[in-house]
């Protein structure tokens, strides 16, 4: 008894033993707990799993972006011009169009260290993942067996209270 107030006061958040009143209803807390409590019979629906691998999803995008940054880029430019002073009979108009080949060959490594950023970044982002998964499967099993124990704790209590009756039926006949 003294190890169960003191796992509910610890659960609660006191470092000392806390009892249960005596008129607190189980049927109305079950109630209440499953009324705010939503059940997910899915990992994937959690929200702190979907949190994660959208994290996953924006270390990978990040990669790619670094990737793009060695594609070499073409810049095109075009002008069009007109005097309005006469140089002769028509004005002068001039059109010109230039274009630029940018081929990125060396940055002091800059796009490098990005990459390797990112790509540690997506490798902590799977694990993370993987994790939650491994945890979440445990604390599953976990739970199944709490209540199994509980259950079974209770048919003990049942008959450990059956078997007190009956001692005491036949204490008080003798």
């Amino acid at each position: 008894l003294r190890e169960a107030r003191e796992a509910l006061g610890l659960t609660l958040g006191y470092p000392e033993q806390i009892g249960v009143v005596p008129g607190l209803s189980l049927d109305r807390l079950v109630t209440g707990a499953l009324g705010s409590c939503q059940t997910q019979e899915d990992l994937h629906e959690r929200r702190d799993y979907q949190s994660l691998v959208k994290l996953q999803e924006v270390a990978q995008r990040n990669i790619t972006d670094v990737r793009e940054q060695y594609l070499p880029t073409v810049n095109l430019n075009s002008n069009l011009s007109t005097l309005d002073a006469p140089a002769g009979a028509y004005p002068t108009t001039t059109w010109s169009v230039s274009g630029v080949l940018n081929v990125p060959i060396w940055d002091g490594g800059t796009r490098t260290g990005n990459l390797r950023n990112n790509e540690a970044r997506l490798d902590e982002a799977k694990n993370a993942v993987l994790a939650l998964e491994r945890t979440a499967t445990v604390q599953v099993l976990q739970a199944k067996r709490g209540v199994e124990v509980a259950l079974l704790s209770e048919q003990v209590a049942d008959r450990a209270r059956i078997t007190a009756a009956s001692i005491d039926h036949m204490t008080e006949q003798t």
